[in-house]
């Protein structure tokens, strides 16, 4: 008897321990990965002025969002037995509407990703410009309306019921289980976006290899990282979505009938799978952008800037013009100098290869000193007068 036992509770003991494990490590990266993405493309200008990394910023906000409402009341659930679904009403009707909004919305980021691509590699004039910020702000505000009207329906039939003392949060009419669980669920979040993708991907794809080296020259190098940034992003949603599409079909239409442990655990494993879709975007982007990388390694430096102050000596000096100051920053630390004087009217950066002992900080309107490592004398004094600040360029 107690080996039987032991038979059937060994799948729960491996689901909870799944749960807790699997749902701890996508939670950590993800947390530090979408964190790390909103801190560098809000530091960086560029990235908040291109269409597609605007909505690829929306996206991992939402991805963000997701694994904080969605994974850790999983685990709590799951890992740890405390489902707030089985004793707060409110929470009961809340959270399905909640989760459903925020992954439709950013799988919507993701299509626009792919056909904000599409319209930018287009040959044809029009339709790039039919790329612009204007346009992706109206679309984004239209859409989250939209996802937000098409949940009202789940928070009212969503409620908490009770038979022989035993709990459980569910949809209350049929007729919106039947749709919820075939149309939303199958279609809306799964078979529609990678249908939308897939066809972008091949539309992209055609349009690239039909571009002569002239043609290319209207895309920036950044937008051409951004474009890899997100063609990485989109493909990997395939690896996510067409697993747990294929086991959540397969339970969908077999769900009267009774499963066995294994079945159980294999679904609390997918269940946890697709959860990586909203954790692994920093990392495709990581590995697909030398850019994206130098900008991650600029925030794990120490850096500072000290405004309205000129750095003056006899270093050796190199002058770069039309510059920005996070370009100066980037070149300097690419080419391993020491310092930089930033001049913002003229926008122009004077870089020092080594700093000495014999100099001056002179004070100057609308210049900032910066610098990885501090010079060696006279810093302390001057720096306590001026403003200075640490990483914040």
């Amino acid at each position: 008897m107690s080996s039987n036992t032991s038979v059937v509770l060994r799948p729960e003991i491996l689901s909870q321990y799944l749960s807790l494990s699997l749902g701890f490590i996508i939670l950590l990266s993800g947390l530090i990965g979408n964190i790390l993405i909103i801190i560098i493309f809000i530091s960086y200008d560029k990235y908040q002025t291109n269409v597609c990394s605007y909505y690829m910023l929306m996206k991992t906000i939402f991805n963000l969002l997701f694994l904080l409402i969605g994974l850790i009341t999983r685990i709590l659930a799951y890992g740890f037995y405390f489902d707030l679904t089985l004793t707060n009403r409110f929470w009961c009707k809340c959270r399905s509407s909640l989760l459903d909004i925020i992954s439709f919305y950013s799988l919507t980021c993701l299509c626009l990703q792919s056909i904000d691509i599409y319209f930018s590699t287009s040959q044809f004039i029009l339709i790039r410009q039919r790329s612009n910020m204007k346009n992706a702000r109206y679309l984004l505000i239209i859409f989250i309306i939209f996802w937000i009207i098409h949940e009202i329906p789940s928070f009212i039939y969503q409620d908490l019921i009770s038979y022989n003392e035993i709990h459980s949060c569910q949809k209350l009419n049929f007729i919106y289980e039947y749709y919820h669980s075939y149309g939303a669920t199958l279609f809306l979040s799964i078979c529609l976006p990678i249908m939308i993708i897939i066809y972008f991907l091949i539309r992209i794809f055609q349009q690239l290899k039909s571009l002569n080296i002239r043609e290319e020259n209207f895309l920036s190098k950044f937008s051409k990282q951004i474009m890899k940034m997100s063609l990485v992003d989109i493909s990997i949603v395939l690896l996510f979505q067409f697993p747990f599409g294929i086991v959540t079909a397969y339970f969908t239409t077999t769900k009267t009938l009774m499963k066995s442990s294994e079945q159980k655990l294999i679904q609390t494993f997918f269940n946890l799978y697709v959860y990586g879709l909203y954790a692994c975007s920093f990392y495709c982007y990581y590995g697909a952008s030398k850019q994206f990388r130098r900008h991650v390694h600029l925030l794990s430096k120490e850096y500072g800037c000290i405004s309205n102050v000129t750095y003056i000596s006899n270093d050796t000096q190199i002058i770069q013009s039309n510059f920005s100051l996070q370009q100066c920053i980037c070149y300097q630390w690419l080419k391993n100098y020491s310092g930089l004087n930033y001049n913002s009217q003229n926008t122009t950066c004077i870089l020092f290869q080594n700093f000495t002992q014999n100099y001056q900080l002179k004070t100057t309107n609308q210049t900032k000193f910066c610098f990885t490592d501090i010079p060696m004398s006279q810093t302390s004094n001057k720096s306590t007068t001026s403003n200075s600040s640490i990483g914040t360029v």
